[in-house]
């Protein structure tokens, strides 16, 4: 049974991540890949504005950030909150980078990249306001989509690792909440019991976002057994994840820190 509001749920496994068992993941070689694709997308620079993208490449996580990143060098742009732990992140991740710290990212893009004569854009995610401020006479803007996508999807050791580590967590704390279900609680008391209990084995927060993502997930994975166990299908797996996980399931809730 779920605990009344403010309590906590029974324990399960309480075995955290042991972070330093887990192999390093390889951050540094990530911008020498972008660079290898700079004559397939035509550019001589490619400026990133996705804050997934930029966490990848450079392994900084705060809420403000953008890369700009050349033949040679590696600059990351953020404001002034996190003086302290943007070079400490790229420290942490063994990133070799300059560090620009300001109130407007988009204007240290175009201060840093005068010469540059083709920029490239994140074409799915920069906006128009955005493509206006670096339009130059003296460099062509060039869209670029889904580049950093695809070479996010190659894992290394060290990414295969922390997802492994995530899905266990993930099944272990559905395994400890999904019997109090049938007892009637709340939509936020069962998203507060999943959350507290993948943070309580490790993980540093829930990729599905907000309760009503985790919830919906929770129902439609139910209406799927309850479908099951009446046909008596022998399929092993919902059809989210054979269709390439193209919706959330519950092993992918948790993710570990990752660094």
């Amino acid at each position: 049974r779920l605990p009344a509001r403010g309590g906590r749920p029974r324990s399960g496994t309480e075995r955290m991540i042991d972070l330093t068992a887990l192999p390093a993941m390889d951050v540094a070689s990530r911008v020498d890949l972008v660079r290898r694709r700079f004559d397939a997308m035509a550019v001589d620079a490619l400026a990133v504005t996705n804050l997934t993208n930029v966490r990848w490449l450079t392994g900084f996580t705060g809420s403000n950030a953008a890369a700009l990143v050349t033949a040679d060098s590696l600059t990351l742009f953020t404001d002034g909150r996190y003086a302290d732990q943007a070079p400490a992140q790229l420290s942490a991740a063994g990133v070799t980078a300059e560090l620009e710290i300001g109130t407007d990212v988009i204007a240290g893009i175009d201060r840093t990249a005068p010469s540059v004569g083709r920029l490239g854009l994140e074409a799915d995610h920069a906006t128009w306001q955005t493509q206006q401020r670096l339009a130059s006479d003296k460099r062509s803007l060039v869209p670029v989509v889904g580049e950093l996508v695809e070479l996010r999807s190659r894992k290394d050791a060290g990414e295969i690792a922390r997802i492994r580590a995530a899905a266990a967590i993930a099944d272990a704390t559905l395994t400890e909440v999904a019997p109090s279900m049938v007892d009637g609680p709340t939509e936020r008391e069962i998203a507060l019991a999943l959350d507290t209990g993948m943070r309580r084995r490790g993980a540093s927060g829930a990729t599905c976002g907000s309760a009503a993502r985790i919830i919906s997930t929770l129902k439609a994975t139910l209406r799927w057994r309850y479908r099951a166990r009446m046909t008596r299908s022998r399929c092993s797996r919902p059809p989210s994840i054979q269709a390439k996980c193209s919706t959330w399931w519950p092993m992918y809730w948790a993710f570990p820190p990752m660094r």
